[in-house]
């Protein structure tokens, strides 16, 4: 009688895994992995850490770390370089990709509403556009919005940053904020 060893698919799968050096390319989830076909032509700007970005007016701007992307912009926290501003050292600079430039009207929403009032209620809960201008890449020109940086609500929430918050407020700041893009005639 000759003995066999049998095993499980579970145990099978374990030993593979254990196995395979690029198990930790399971881990990436789709909505953190970056598509590279959006680097093609007319598509978005190669950013890499410490370049440093001149806009029209003098504004110069460090980039630090990446906040996110998708296809049609990405996003990165910068250093304001210029001393002029010493409230507004770290922002967000938005990327726009080049076949969205000129098509898109967040520049323009975005500096509509830099040029209200900030004592409007509801004003306090935007990141507020700090410039704009254009840059010229390997992939076209590119819209460039720089903000006051923002945390994502939902990143705070997956961080466990917010228990002690109340929902309620959360909720107050959010109507808060669509009421004041509804008073200046902008709708989201």
């Amino acid at each position: 009688m000759s003995s066999s060893s049998s095993t499980t698919s579970s145990e099978q799968e374990s030993d593979s895994e254990q196995e395979n050096p690029f198990l930790y390319y399971s881990a990436l989830q789709p909505e953190t992995a970056e598509n590279v076909d959006c680097y093609e032509d007319a598509g978005l700007h190669p950013v890499h850490l410490n370049d440093i970005l001149s806009a029209s007016d003098n504004g110069r701007y460090r980039i630090l770390h990446k906040l996110g992307s998708g296809c049609f912009s990405t996003v990165w926290f910068g250093q304001n370089l210029d001393k002029t501003h010493p409230g507004h050292r770290g922002v967000a600079v938005k990327y726009i990709a080049a076949d969205q430039t000129g098509r898109s009207h967040e520049v323009e929403i975005n500096k509509y509403l830099a040029s209200r009032s900030s004592e409007d209620t509801g004003f306090q809960n935007f990141a507020l556009c700090l410039d704009t201008f254009q840059a010229t890449g390997p992939n076209g020109v590119h819209d460039i919005i720089v903000s006051e940086p923002a945390v994502l609500l939902r990143d705070l929430i997956y961080a466990d940053a917010i228990e002690h918050l109340d929902d309620r407020l959360i909720f107050q700041q959010a109507l808060s904020g669509v009421g004041l893009l509804h008073t200046h005639g902008v709708v989201h």
